[in-house]
């Protein structure tokens, strides 16, 4: 489930887009005019439009607020009051509009339409349609009628296109194929939409390509085949992305931040002509970061956890590895822990390794009551940090079983923990840290290997394939690939003896493959899950400021507001389409980027600027400048 937006993640970054006609824009930048450009009003390139009062397009507008301040782009807001209309100069200089399930006055959709028409970009959901049909593609548009007699339930969409705004929601590699994956854990991307009763809305299409489709089988892995969901369409010189709904709501109403993707995605598609700001989301303009996190509740562990740590020095992954230690024996039968193994605590702690719990006893804590969870997770650090000299306070936990519920987190925060690694995540919902009000989420996000190994008897061959195909598509989530192993487990045991001899062909050379994939590709940023939420927590610090926009410049200020240091903040930048080339400058000096490409498809060329260092309280400033040739003409007239 989610959680609010932590305040520092609501910080809007208003960047003003350009709102120089194109003739002008040309002689500007070819004749090199003795006057400057004239900045346009400080104002972003994205309007966001609902309609207050309204449950479903205010929701709908949360989903899109929190996806903007996710990857602090920048964004202004209009909550429309019933009958009202847009302002008259609400698309000026605007390059992109959300309209969150909000219908317009039919002169409004009409300047919307036209405003497309020549370059603008438009994100729609629900209602927004009606009245926007030809900007959209779509020659009809009805409600859809998700209950049906008879029949299962549209409560789902699912993605079949390969296309940029389907980045992140559209995958078909190895982790979606069965065989090898067992059928039970499909879908391992995130496909569910509305799992509660919710407004929805189909169309037929009049040129628009569809995207996405309900799935009306019974069988949950089936091909989506009922209505259409989801459709993409270029009209005119502009671009739009229509969602016949968005996620809805979970019980308790808190925001499925699996969603954020596809919103961001999508928005990025249409914004052809504006300029895309995005903070990165791991150090080094890494793509995606990579944890490798073992389950060592057993007398495997002695064995198991000398061949890890000697594979990973091996692999030159230096402090790497996060291992979830049950505090003591007495729980499910052959379990021990951190007391009966001081030797393998303290070869964890020689080798670098993060020591995390898993528990006082390897027993469930879902449903016991929060005193009790309280008692035995401040048992837990007891036991764990005592079982050898030198270990660090505990920041993070993992249920037995990954089973928690909210008195989990809540105990958790009461004895000190920092993090949560349970509620396994293994369809990817949300592939990054996320705040449950309590405690810091950094959730499984790959099949765990028992179930693969163990249950279904995956080979070693079959499970390189499927875990190196699950982080390539973590990585195209900008994520978090978080792999759950259990030492019993690699080394051939099950689970019905998990001490006892290896009864199959073990696969600790299939994991060491699986981990010389990942670093050799230089996507990843391979860390302990302590490692990678200290970051987090770094980035939650981070804000931008625009400082000036021209036609031809763009200047930001990266801030640090907190009280560390940060190293290696990255920028995702896509300047403007110009006719010249663009110039990043660093604190006034000419800096190196990355061109990035990102997306499934047609990929949006970012180009990734690294900061090195930003002190406590400190700034950079980014200039971003077009290179106009400095001589045009040969006769000494272009004075």
């Amino acid at each position: 489930m989610s959680a609010p937006v932590c305040p520092k993640l609501t910080v809007r970054v208003r960047l003003p887009a350009m709102g120089v006609g194109p003739l002008l824009r040309v002689l500007v930048l070819v004749f090199g005019l003795a006057f400057a450009a004239v900045a346009s009003a400080a104002q972003p390139d994205v309007l966001l439009v609902h309609a207050a009062g309204d449950p479903v397009s205010e929701l709908d507008a949360r989903g899109i607020r929190e996806a903007l301040q996710e990857q602090r782009a920048p964004f202004d807001e209009l909550a429309l009051a019933p009958g009202q209309r847009l302002p008259s100069d609400a698309l000026d200089g605007r390059t992109a509009l959300a309209l969150a399930h909000v219908e317009l006055d039919p002169a409004d959709a009409a300047a919307v339409e036209a405003w497309v028409q020549a370059g603008g970009g438009l994100f729609a959901t629900g209602r927004s349609a009606f009245g926007l049909q030809a900007a959209l593609g779509l020659a009809s548009v009805q409600a859809l009628a998700r209950e049906r007699p008879g029949q299962s339930t549209l409560d789902e969409i699912r993605f079949g296109v390969a296309h940029p705004a389907a980045t992140g929601s559209y995958w078909n590699g190895a982790s979606m194929q069965v065989p090898p994956m067992p059928g039970s854990e499909l879908p391992t991307v995130p496909q569910l939409l509305n799992r509660a009763v919710w407004p929805a809305y189909t169309a037929a299409s009049a040129g628009a390509e569809t995207l996405a489709r309900w799935r009306g089988s019974s069988d949950a892995w089936s091909v989506a085949d009922a209505a259409p969901a989801v459709f993409t369409h270029a009209h005119g010189e502009g671009r739009t992305l229509w969602f016949g709904a968005l996620p809805g709501v979970y019980a308790d109403w808190a925001y499925p931040l699996g969603w954020r993707e596809p919103i961001q995605e999508g928005l990025a598609w249409v914004n052809r002509r504006g300029a895309l700001v995005q903070l990165g989301h791991w150090p080094q303009a890494k793509r995606a970061a990579y944890a490798f996190t073992a389950d060592t509740e057993s007398a495997a562990m002695r064995t198991a956890v000398p061949v890890l740590l000697d594979m990973f020095e091996r692999l030159q992954l230096g402090d790497f590895g996060t291992f979830f230690l049950v505090g003591t024996t007495g729980g499910d039968p052959g379990s021990e822990g951190a007391v009966e193994n001081p030797q393998i605590v303290q070869a964890l702690l020689e080798a670098g390794a993060e020591i995390a719990g898993h528990g006082d006893v390897h027993l469930r804590f879902v449903g016991q009551s929060e005193a009790v969870q309280t008692q035995r997770l401040q048992s837990m650090r007891q036991l764990i940090e005592s079982s050898a000299p030198g270990v660090p306070p505990l920041l993070g936990f993992r249920a037995p079983g990954l089973a928690i519920d909210r008195a989990t987190w809540r105990a958790a925060a009461t004895a000190g923990l920092a993090y949560d690694s349970s509620d396994q995540d293994v369809w990817c919902e949300c592939s990054l840290p996320w705040w449950t009000g309590e405690v810091w989420s950094l959730p499984p996000t790959a099949p765990m290997d028992y179930i693969l190994i163990d249950q279904y008897q995956l080979s070693g061959a079959q499970l390189e394939a499927v875990m190196i195909d699950k982080a390539a598509y973590v990585a195209s989530r900008r994520g978090l690939f978080n792999w759950v192993t259990h030492p019993w487990v690699l080394e051939g045991r099950t689970a019905g003896d998990v001490s006892g001899p290896p009864v199959r062909p073990g696969v600790m050379a299939n994991v060491e493959a699986i981990l010389s994939a990942a670093r050799d590709d230089g996507r990843f940023w391979m860390q302990r899950l302590d490692t990678v939420l200290a970051w987090w927590l770094q980035r939650e610090d981070l804000r931008i400021e625009l400082v000036e926009r021209r036609v031809d410049l763009l200047r930001l200020r990266l801030h640090n507001d907190g009280d560390i240091a940060v190293a290696g903040a990255s920028l995702w930048l896509r300047p403007p389409p110009a006719e010249f080339p663009w110039q990043v400058r660093l604190d006034g000096v000419v800096a190196n980027t990355e061109a990035r490409p990102h997306g499934l498809g047609a990929p949006i060329d970012y180009r990734v600027l690294v900061v090195p260092q930003l002190g406590t309280g400190a700034s950079a400033e980014i200039t971003l400048e077009l290179q106009r040739p400095t001589e045009v003409f040969a006769d000494g007239f272009e004075g």
